[in-house]
């Protein structure tokens, strides 16, 4: 815990060291005397960590040079203000994956091998389903709050892949089919009501329209991952090409009679559209994480987010403006198609894994530890976030940057002219920070923030802010 808390605040500090560009993002918040938007006009390390590794000897070099211009650095905005509150309920033991609502009441949370979770009130009580008639099942589909499909590998002989069905809320569940009759392994499925619906797999698009009784099975040469459907007519599948390198997309409007080919430049690994022609995704590009945005129904892509978003279900859109996406202990969000971006809370840090968004004001994050966070309507005013990113090739070397936009945040307090840090999480974390007062400094009405931020190993920094 101690090592992890020590990078965190490394890597927080020279985000804070960093100045602002004048294209970087913007956060609008209530701050009281330190309101607004700040960037770092002069960095200096004041005392060096001991010790012989690299990092120790390049940080004593940057301690003989004295002040140092933080442009040099990157860019970071550090913004002070209320924050958006957040309550969690414990609904499990184990690690609580993605989240999927099919209405406003309505959803679902995928947990282990053997169980997930189902709501029928909105998200206001999670009920625990067990397929027990199965080793494990690693799909599932949820048609209305009676009516479910999952794919599973059966416990006993033939240990075939099987289809299920509930009808009765995943009380109780019923072998349908047998895949592995057909020699698919689906990596997905999606019932678009209970008689239509749609399995992937290696090389396998399968259809059936009779509850999952029959499947007429197409080959295609692509590894399909993933599908979204719109309709029974209408479906998007993603998948892996050229070695698994690369990615494609395909799309039917006509029930799968005929598809179209979107070869795409990057590997993804998840995709959210809300129409025919935006959609969302997050993907590998030249070794990098991106989160990726399509106004052309997939064609062409502009990359509108630099983070290592959690591979489960890092992201998701209510519409083409809004979006959150987590990361380790960092919940940011956008309200203009991922243009810019600001961190969502302070007050609590976990390992994320899935977000989801109902609507314009509530949404839920899942976690590690078998919990749900729901968002209130209830904010803190004693709250700092930044994003930043380290551009200086040197310094990122240093802290073992990964060239990304991080984001950040924690609490502070004031006491006439004199602020107190604290850092409760971070975007690098994976996991919960705990508080950990970082240290403080003055600030004047003139609008300078001059701040002494004390680390392991006998390090400290002194920082320059102006507005």
């Amino acid at each position: 815990m101690i090592r992890t808390v020590f990078f965190t605040i490394v890597l927080c500090v020279f985000f804070i060291f960093s100045g602002c560009s004048d294209d970087t993002p913007t956060n609008t918040t209530t701050g009281g005397p330190l309101d607004g938007k700040w960037k770092a006009s002069e960095v200096q390390m004041v005392h060096a960590p001991s010790g012989s590794g690299h990092s120790a000897q390049m940080k004593a070099q940057l301690q003989l040079l004295g002040s140092l211009p933080a442009a040099t650095v990157g860019w970071a905005n550090l913004n002070f203000g209320s924050s958006r509150l957040w309550n969690s309920q414990t609904i499990g033991t184990q690690s609580l994956g993605r989240i999927k609502f099919i209405n406003d009441m309505v959803g679902m949370i995928y947990s282990s091998v053997t169980e997930y979770f189902l709501t029928t009130d909105g998200g206001v009580t999670w009920n625990r389903k067990i397929i027990g008639s199965v080793s494990y099942f690693y799909l599932v589909s949820i048609v209305n709050a009676n009516i479910a499909y999952a794919v599973g590998h059966l416990s006993s002989p033939p240990y075939s892949n099987v289809l299920l069905k509930s009808t009765d809320g995943g009380s109780t569940w019923a072998e349908k089919f047998s895949f592995t009759s057909v020699s698919v392994s689906p990596n997905d499925i999606g019932f678009v009501n209970e008689e239509t619906g749609y399995a992937i797999a290696n090389g396998k698009i399968c259809k059936t329209t009779n509850g999952g009784l029959n499947w007429a099975i197409d080959n295609t040469p692509m590894n399909c991952q993933d599908l979204q459907f719109f309709n029974d007519q209408s479906l998007i599948i993603s998948g892996m090409t050229s070695g698994n390198s690369y990615s494609s997309l395909l799309k039917t409007s006509d029930g799968g009679t005929t598809w179209q080919t979107i070869p795409l430049n990057f590997l993804m690994t998840n995709f959210d559209f809300k129409d025919e022609n935006t959609g969302f995704a997050s993907g590998i590009l030249n070794s990098k994480i991106y989160i990726f945005k399509t106004i052309d129904g997939g064609f062409s892509w502009s990359t509108i987010l630099n983070m290592s978003v959690d591979y489960q279900q890092g992201f998701h859109f209510l519409n083409a403006s809004t979006g959150m996406a987590v990361d380790g202990s960092a919940i940011i969000r956008t309200e203009d198609g991922g243009i810019t971006w600001t961190q969502e809370f302070c007050d609590y840090y976990s390992n994320y894994n899935g977000v989801y968004l109902k609507d314009s004001q509530n949404g839920l994050v899942t976690d590690s530890d078998g919990r749900v966070w729901m968002r209130s309507n209830i904010t803190a005013d004693n709250c700092w976030s930044l994003g930043g990113k380290v551009e200086n090739t040197s310094i990122a070397d240093i802290i073992h940057s990964r060239d990304e936009v991080y984001y950040g945040g924690g609490t502070y307090s004031i006491d006439g002219g004199n602020i107190t840090f604290t850092v409760l999480g971070y975007s690098a974390t994976g996991g919960d920070a705990g508080d950990f007062t970082i240290g403080g400094g003055t600030f004047t009405s003139s609008g300078n923030l001059v701040l002494t931020l004390n680390f392991a190993n006998d390090e400290q920094w002194k920082v320059t802010f102006i507005r």
